[in-house]
Order: C-alpha cells, then sequence, then structure tokens
C-alpha cells in the first residue's frame, strides 16, 4: 500500500479528493500511479498533496506518448483523454507499472490497426498471463502436496 500507517480520514476528505480528482475512477488512478512510483505518505493532507506530484502527470504523459507511438500517431495529443483513462483504468486490475511494456509486447510492431486493437490485445495479454501465474502456482501447491518429504513435515502430530 501507500499508506505508512493507517490513515484517520473522513468521508468528507475522500468526498473532497475526488471531486478534487473529477470523478472516482480518475481518483483511483492516481492512487495506483502513486503505488507505482512507491509514494509513501503518512497523513491525509501529505496524500492530498502528492495527488498533485509532477510525477504522476508524467506517468500519464508517458504512457499516452507511448500509446501514441503504437498507434501510429505522431502527436500524443491525439489521444483522447478518456481513451488513456480506460487504458489505465484496464491496467489497474493487473498492475499500471507494466501496462507500457505489456502494450509494447501485445501489440507488435506499430502502427497497430486501432486504439481498440492495442486494448483489447493488452487486456488479452494480461489475463494470459495472470493465468498463467496462477496454474503455476496451482502447481507448486500440488507438488508441495504430493511430495512425502512436505507432507510429513506438515502432519499434526
Amino acid at each position: 500500500g501507500i499508506f505508512i500507517s493507517n490513515l484517520q480520514v473522513s468521508a468528507q476528505d475522500l468526498h473532497d479528493f475526488i471531486l478534487k480528482s473529477g470523478h472516482l475512477l480518475h481518483a483511483q488512478i492516481t492512487v495506483h500511479i502513486l503505488k507505482c512510483l512507491d509514494v509513501k505518505v503518512k497523513d491525509w493532507s501529505e496524500y492530498q498533496e502528492r495527488a498533485n506530484d509532477p510525477r504522476v502527470n508524467s506517468f500519464k504523459e508517458d504512457l499516452r506518448r507511448m500509446v501514441s507511438e503504437v498507434c501510429g500517431r505522431g502527436n500524443p495529443k491525439e489521444i483522447q483523454e478518456d481513451q488513456l483513462t480506460v487504458f489505465m483504468a484496464m491496467g489497474m486490475k493487473y498492475d499500471l507499472s507494466y501496462l507500457s511494456d505489456v502494450t509494447k509486447i501485445a501489440c507488435g510492431p506499430p502502427p497497430v490497426p486501432s486504439f481498440r486493437y492495442l486494448f483489447y490485445a493488452t487486456q488479452a495479454a494480461f489475463s494470459k498471463q495472470c493465468a498463467c501465474l496462477q496454474q503455476e502456482r496451482e502447481n507448486s501447491i500440488n507438488f508441495l502436496r504430493k511430495n512425502p518429504i512436505f507432507t510429513e513435515a506438515i502432519q499434526v502430530r
């Protein structure tokens, strides 16, 4: 998490932050970006200040530039704010810090046919990777359960 300790935050503080962000989704994205940037805060006022950190905007602009390059558009401003928001919202489910790299791998060499293609190719790559990791975890657990060395050590006596 991004919080060093438990914070006492009122519902009004959260409401103000959401209004300041413009939308609940924008507030959630900001929290995930701060997590990617490994920002740690001690109290709510510090968090609200960090939400306007230039690194948050830089993160978004770097992502916009990458999406623009993959889509084969010369000007990053051609990527609309709502497209970038939807793209980051999809990436929040997995990990925003990997969004750029997974997109480049999933979409192949630029240009891609459309933003829609970029979105779904990236989402499919994340889903496939998550499924592989889940299968790997299950295989490891099954191995440990079947191995006599581990089963003898785990038995309750």
